[in-house]
Formats: C-alpha cells, structure tokens, sequence
C-alpha cells in the first residue's frame, strides 16, 4: 500500500493544536503478559499492578466543531492547518494541466469564497477553541 501526494492551492486557516487529554489503564506485572481477570501473574506469581498513564489525542473538526466541514491534514509542530473539504470556489483545481494565473485579486476571492463558504463553521471553532481565525491562501502538499 503507497501513499499518495496532494497538493493543495487555496484558501485555509491554522490554529494551535488542540488536544484532549485521556486515561488509559494498563494491567501489568513487571515484564509478563496478564489476562484482564488475572489477580496474580501465571509466569511469576506476583500481583498484578493496574498503572494509569495520562495520554494526548489531537482533536479534529469533528471533534471540535461536529462536523466534517474542514480537514487537517498536516499538523507542524503546535499548529494545525484546516482546509476546505469542499472542492469548490475556495481552491484551485491543481488536477488540471491548464495553466492558472495566481493574482491578488484571484488569491482574494478564493479567501473570501472560503470565509462565505464556511462563515458557520469558522465560527462555531471560534468559538469552540477560543482562537482568532485569519483565512490565508497557499499551497501545500501532504500525503494520503
């Protein structure tokens, strides 16, 4: 199974990495293998330990706002980057061989397609994570 590379030119936004914090219990003795019901360890014999490690899952848009509206796709460092999952007026078709023109006035009206677009849904993770959103418009390239 390969991956393939993307490239995206269009309107986006970032945010800090938001995360979610949760528990995970783990039952162990030393270095063996125990059964979820076993009081003791089978190989060794001494009480079995339950360790409660604290772990970080990154939160999504649908985790965020309910919805699958915008996907991150490339997280760098502490900052997510959202893009539009809606192939529309708010990017660039890259699949196209015809060659595109990028020029203030295009690059301003893909982010304001994008803000028209998702007007909602920016507000709702305005609101939900408490970050200023700026819609910028680029490119990038991740993998799927």
């Amino acid at each position: 199974m390969g991956m393939d590379l993307y490239t995206y030119v269009g309107a986006f936004f970032k945010i800090p990495t938001q995360y979610e914090e949760y528990n995970k219990v783990k039952r162990k003795c030393g270095e063996h293998k125990v059964l979820e019901s076993d009081i003791y360890c089978s190989t060794c014999g001494s009480e079995i330990e339950e360790v409660i490690s604290t772990h970080k899952r990154v939160l999504d848009c649908e985790d965020l706002i309910g919805n699958e509206s915008f996907f991150s796709p490339y997280i760098e460092g502490e900052i997510t980057y959202f893009l539009t999952n809606i192939s529309s007026s708010c990017q660039i078709n890259t699949d196209s061989h015809l060659p595109t023109v990028i020029t203030p006035e295009l690059i301003q009206e893909k982010i304001l397609n994008f803000e028209k677009t998702h007007k909602k849904d920016i507000e709702l993770m305005k609101k939900k994570t408490g970050c200023e959103i700026k819609v910028e418009f680029g490119f990038l390239n991740y993998y799927m």
